[in-house]
This record gives C-alpha cells, sequence and structure tokens, in this order.
C-alpha cells in the first residue's frame, strides 16, 4: 500500500465544512464486526465486502443487524468501545478544525445510539451527528417489534449506497456552500462515493487501507494520526477572509 500523500491541488483553499467517518476513521474499529464478536458471530466479510465495494451496503446492512439485534446495552457497550478505539490525533483534528471556524459533520452508517456519546467523547456536538438512528424494543418485545425497528433503520440514507453523497450535498447546500469549500475523510467506498460533492476526498488507511480508495482519493493517509489533516484542512486565511 502507498505510503501518505498530502499535498493539496493548486487551488485548494480549505475547508469551511469537512465531513468525518467514523468506523475504521475516527475510531479504529468497525462497530458494527464488534457488536458482531460481542454475540458470538463473525460477519468481517460481510462488512469488508461493503466496504471494498464488491457487495451492495443496503443488502449487507440488513443482514447483519438482523443476526445481531443489538440492544440499548450493546449500544452503550459499542459506544465506549469507540472511545478506548478512538484514533491517534482524532481529538486534536477536531479541536484544532473548530477552533479555526470550520463546520464539521460526522457522518456514518454506524448506530446513532452508539456514535452520539463518541461524538460529545470526540468534541463535537450532537447536532453534528449523522448516521442511523435506530430504537432497539425492550427486552421481551415480540418479533414484530425487531422487524420494525430494523426496517426503520435499513430506510435511512446513510444505510445504502449513494446515501452520503446526498447527505453531503444537503449539508453542504443548507450552508450555502460551493463544493470547493467541503472536504471529506474516509476510509470506505461508501465515503469515495460522496467525492463528487466535494472539493477534497482525503482516504485515511491508517485503520484499514482499502486499494480502490487510496487509489481514487485526492489525498492518501496510511500513516494513524489523524492531526496531521489541519494543515490541509484549515481554511487559508483569504479563505477564512
Amino acid at each position: 500500500m502507498e505510503a501518505d500523500r498530502l499535498e493539496p491541488p493548486p487551488e485548494w483553499e480549505g475547508a469551511r465544512l469537512v465531513f468525518l467517518d467514523c468506523d475504521s476513521t475516527l475510531s479504529r474499529i468497525e462497530g458494527v464486526d464488534e457488536l458482531a464478536r460481542r454475540r458470538g458471530l463473525d460477519l468481517g466479510a460481510l462488512t469488508r465486502g461493503a466496504m471494498d465495494g464488491r457487495v451492495p451496503l443496503e443488502t449487507v446492512y440488513r443482514e447483519r443487524l438482523e443476526r445481531i439485534r443489538p440492544a440499548a446495552e450493546d449500544l452503550a457497550w459499542l459506544a465506549r468501545r469507540y472511545e478506548e478505539t478512538a484514533t491517534p490525533g482524532a481529538r486534536e483534528l477536531v479541536a484544532g478544525l473548530r477552533e479555526a471556524g470550520v463546520a464539521l459533520r460526522l457522518l456514518s452508517g454506524g448506530l446513532l445510539p452508539a456514535i452520539r456519546p463518541f461524538a460529545r467523547f470526540l468534541g463535537l456536538p450532537e447536532t453534528a451527528v449523522l448516521a442511523v438512528p435506530y430504537a432497539p424494543p425492550p427486552a421481551g418485545a415480540p418479533e414484530e417489534a425487531w422487524q420494525e425497528a430494523i426496517e426503520a433503520a435499513c430506510r435511512h440514507p446513510l444505510a445504502r449506497n449513494g446515501g452520503k453523497p446526498l447527505l453531503v450535498r444537503r449539508e453542504r447546500e443548507a450552508l450555502g456552500l460551493q463544493r470547493r469549500a467541503v472536504a471529506l475523510v474516509g476510509d470506505g467506498v461508501s465515503d469515495l462515493e460522496a467525492a463528487p460533492e466535494t472539493g477534497l476526498f482525503v482516504g485515511f488507511g491508517g485503520a484499514a487501507a482499502r486499494p480502490a480508495v487510496a487509489r481514487a482519493a485526492s489525498l492518501w493517509l496510511r500513516t494513524p494520526d489523524l492531526a496531521r489533516l489541519l494543515p490541509v484542512l484549515r481554511p487559508a486565511p483569504r479563505a477564512r477572509l
């Protein structure tokens, strides 16, 4: 896998809005795989197939949820795992970008109840989190309740391919920004799908290095230290003005 490529194109003036992926980016784990192992399951091949672009995300998403059926206590446990496995430099990147006045969004196909506490740990407000809503039924709930919860999660745009570019465009337009002022950092093909909606896509391989992402990304960070992206993503003085 190739080394870091962190020289931005000459026209890049820094970001006013940055989207950060969660699993295998802000955290070194894939949350759904952690939940599966907690159940004694190995679903890593499904996750890798979706993140490498070999299997439709929506197919994998439903199958994993149906097999794991995470309860509220599982999601609280996963939130703690995210904190324990935060990528080096993640909190520094968030703090540095916020100090520079950059708007941040945590953009993830993960489950919202587990990602919201992790966002707070990183220094992000809950309003900055874009993830999949999921309301697990209480203990002893009938089968219908589980099916309704899973179905509701699978209807969300971030549970399928094409969801990330849709939300990136929506957030960018809501802030009145052009593509050239937007950056996205992520590790998977679902992140790469959103690259056309941004001025800069940074592929991150510090947790899971995916060749297709490395080849197509504008920049590539293989070193597991997200703080190295601060000089690239911070807006230039003329852009801030």
